[in-house]
């Protein structure tokens, strides 16, 4: 029991001490709310007199002496940068002063060459224009001069054709043709005769072929009759045989057969195969014929290409006045046989054309006698 009081007494005084103590807990809580209230009341009223502005911030001294110390190594390592990139910017700056100095230098020259090629220029086209003027005026002459030498042309072509139309008619007879023969003039009329056969194939090859009736082709025919008619004669035979100027005349109507175009120039080629047969009939005609190892090819090529029979004809004739020669026999009919084969010339005998038959019929007995005379040789 006695146990049980002082316990009871320890439990009164603790309650007291836990009372005292909540009580003054509850005293410190009270001050320290009145003192926070009054800290807000004097804040609120700093910050209503805008003593800190909410942008600005309270900082240690120490912090800020921090602050100073970084701005003033900014600052130095600032200068130092600076100055290094004066140094460079200036050495820049030198350069370029130099190089505009010596691009205003190389402008100025150039300015100057300029200047001098501008004036060249103007000189040039001056000079150009002088010699447009003077180009036009050599034309209107050039063209004043073509005229005339056309007229000129054309008169003398007509000249030279009935001229020579008259002489063609006048060398039908023998004594013309002595006259012919023995002038002093005959060299270059020989002459003449090859530049203009020559010039009249060269200027027409290749183009429109002149109709007959034209003065061109009139001179050109009378010229070819009147060498066909000296060719006739024994006398003017031996004259064009015996001088260069009548070879020369021969070398041209051979050419002319050869490249002159077929049915176009077949009157031409007549009287030109004609002086050739006429010229063969001599000794030194027929020599100088057989040297031309190219002409019995080009007999042969013209007989089958030319279908006018009276060509055709007079080709056979020159042909059979080569094989006849007994000097040049065998080497003319081995040519011809090459060319125009026997069974070529058999058919040959047999064509429409009675002269052409004949001719053909001699030609194959003059081969059939030299095949006989070389086999009597061989045995």
């Amino acid at each position: 029991m006695g146990c049980s009081i002082s316990t009871l007494k320890r439990r009164c005084s603790i309650d007291e001490q836990v009372e005292y103590l909540l009580s003054q807990v509850c005293s410190n809580f009270t001050s320290v709310r009145k003192d926070w209230a009054e800290l807000e009341t004097t804040l609120d009223k700093y910050m209503n007199l805008e003593v800190l502005n909410k942008s600005e911030v309270i900082i240690q001294k120490v912090c800020l002496q921090n602050i100073v110390n970084e701005a003033e190594k900014i600052k130095t390592l600032f200068l130092t940068i600076f100055a290094q990139n004066e140094k460079l910017a200036s050495a820049r700056i030198q350069n370029l002063e130099s190089e505009l100095c010596k691009v205003l230098s190389e402008r100025t020259e150039i300015q100057a060459d300029v200047i001098h090629w501008k004036s060249q220029l103007d000189l040039a086209v001056k000079d150009v224009q002088k010699e447009k003027q003077e180009q036009v005026h050599l034309r209107s002459e050039l063209k004043e001069l073509t005229d005339k030498l056309s007229e000129q042309s054309e008169f003398c072509c007509s000249l030279g054709a009935a001229c020579c139309t008259l002489l063609w008619k006048i060398s039908r007879q023998e004594s013309a043709i002595e006259t012919l023969v023995s002038g002093c003039k005959n060299s270059e009329f020989l002459k003449l005769t090859c530049i203009a056969v020559q010039g009249y194939l060269a200027a027409y090859r290749t183009s429109d072929w002149p109709h007959h009736n034209t003065d061109e082709a009139k001179f050109i025919l009378s010229i070819c009759g009147i060498i066909t008619n000296v060719a006739a004669s024994s006398q003017g035979r031996e004259y064009l045989a015996s001088c260069q100027e009548g070879c020369e005349v021969m070398n041209t109507f051979i050419s002319f057969i050869g490249k002159a175009p077929n049915g176009k120039s077949a009157q031409i080629k007549i009287l030109m195969l004609m002086s050739l047969y006429n010229f063969s009939i001599n000794s030194k005609g027929i020599k100088f014929l057989c040297s031309k190892r190219d002409l019995i090819p080009l007999l042969a090529k013209h007989f089958k290409e030319e279908k006018d029979a009276e060509n055709q004809l007079r080709t056979l004739k020159l042909v059979q006045s080569l094989v006849c020669d007994e000097t040049c026999a065998s080497v003319c009919i081995s040519e011809l046989l090459q060319y125009l084969p026997k069974s070529q010339l058999q058919q040959m005998s047999k064509s429409s054309t009675p002269d052409i038959q004949i001719v053909s019929l001699e030609i194959l007995s003059e081969v059939a006698a030299c095949k006989t005379s070389t086999d009597t040789h061989k045995s």
